[in-house]
């Protein structure tokens, strides 16, 4: 395991164990301090409390390395109207980047339900691109923490540290795809329709996770941004799961600056291509299919 992977996972680790009980005495709380961002997602003290505190752990760690935490990057780059070769590329070259989600479901932790994660990756510059290689995802109203290294993917209980490895998990029972409203409705717009059932939580993390644990057969990923995509895509690639794009079958091995929106105003580190997380022997066909118009 090389020595980036081993920081990261021990800051990622204590830090987010930490912060787990401040999270849910919060939300047992009901937080009131609720606020509407500009791209019209929601925001509470909590969530930019767990970022700073995340933001300042990674800081201390990787002083030569830069963190994208969700909140930061909204506030410093929305409306900004720069080129999106400006703002992903230099990221993207550093050689390796930290990237956060300090409450990835923030509406679900407001309204008191379990479908909300703490999220953290390390990716690295690879081919033009970056791709995650190490990750931790607390799911704390379970008392479960996730995360992977190169070599495995693992969950233990936040409480005791006893755990256990990761390995892919036949779906018997998985009949359902994971995917937001949103990209239901531009599939609907541009005539594909679903195969399968699906299921959308309000946390794109804890979807994708569901897939990595057998949960959902599958995961279609579009509208999110940088940050709901990079940590659980690192538990997926070491279960073996595979990423790809929804129409043409291309399977996805970095992500570059093109895959991300040139929308600047609305959507600065949203992605820009819908892609598919499936598991070995499925097939892209079998989610979608071009329907009638």
């Amino acid at each position: 395991m090389g020595s980036d992977v081993t920081t990261f996972l021990t800051c990622a680790k204590a830090a987010i164990r930490d912060l787990v009980p401040q999270v849910l005495s919060a939300s047992i709380a009901s937080p009131s301090a609720v606020e509407t961002k500009p791209d019209g997602s929601l925001v509470t003290v909590v969530d930019k409390l767990v970022e700073a505190e995340l933001v300042t752990a990674f800081s201390t760690v990787f002083s030569d390395t830069p963190v994208l935490g969700e909140e930061g990057a909204i506030d410093s780059s929305f409306g900004l109207g720069v080129a999106q070769t400006e703002l992903y590329s230099q990221f993207m070259r550093a050689p390796r980047q930290v990237i956060i989600d300090p409450i990835d479901g923030t509406r679900n932790f407001v309204e008191r339900k379990q479908e909300y994660c703490i999220a953290a990756a390390l990716s690295r510059s690879v081919a033009g691109g970056i791709w995650p290689v190490a990750s931790v995802i607390a799911v704390p109203r379970e008392g479960l923490l996730y995360w992977c290294d190169e070599e495995g993917a693992y969950v233990e209980e936040i409480s005791s540290g006893e755990g256990r490895r990761l390995a892919l998990v036949e779906p018997s029972t998985a009949t359902k795809l994971s995917i937001s409203s949103r990209d239901r409705g531009w599939l609907a717009s541009q005539g594909y329709e679903l195969k399968l059932p699906w299921v959308s939580s309000g946390s794109s993390v804890y979807d994708l996770l569901g897939t990595v644990c057998g949960r959902l057969r599958g995961s279609v990923v579009g509208s999110q941004r940088l940050w709901d995509l990079m940590a659980p895509l690192a538990l997926a690639s070491r279960v073996g799961l595979s990423l790809y794009d929804l129409f043409s079958a291309e399977r996805i091995r970095v992500l570059k600056v093109s895959d991300l929106s040139s929308d600047m105003v609305a959507r600065p580190w949203g992605l820009g291509r819908r892609m598919a997380l499936v598991r070995p022997g499925d097939e892209v066909s079998e989610f979608i299919a071009c329907s009638a118009k």
